[in-house]
């Protein structure tokens, strides 16, 4: 059986750590931000290292149910975001076909005179 106090401090663990995640997702790593402060990953790990504390329990609690929540919610942000920097990566290659094809035309062009 989980102790009350046991669940009310991996409660506020996990208010801490989700109001970073919250912070990161809508502010970034700004350029301002020291190069050791926490990233996305590293707090996606310390949610997992709560759910492996946890994984000799026989009883799933609120906190077990918040962790999963926050699991899933980092998994999906950063999902997301590796989405939209492959859309960028995609779109950047596009253009530097653009460009080599562009290139090709006009050496072409030089060659034929």
């Amino acid at each position: 059986m989980t102790r009350p106090t046991d669940l009310a401090e991996r409660i506020a663990r996990l208010e801490r750590l989700l109001d970073q995640l919250e912070q990161q997702r809508h502010g970034g790593r700004s350029g301002s931000a020291p190069e050791d402060a926490p990233g996305p990953d590293d707090g996606l790990r310390e949610v997992i290292a709560m759910l492996q504390e946890r994984l000799g329990e026989r009883a799933i609690d609120d906190g077990d149910t918040i962790a999963m929540r926050a699991l899933l919610e980092q998994y999906r942000s950063m999902t997301a975001e590796l989405r939209a920097q492959a859309a960028g990566v995609d779109q950047r290659l596009d253009q530097l076909a653009a460009l080599v094809m562009q290139g090709h035309k006009s050496l072409k062009a030089l060659e034929e005179l």
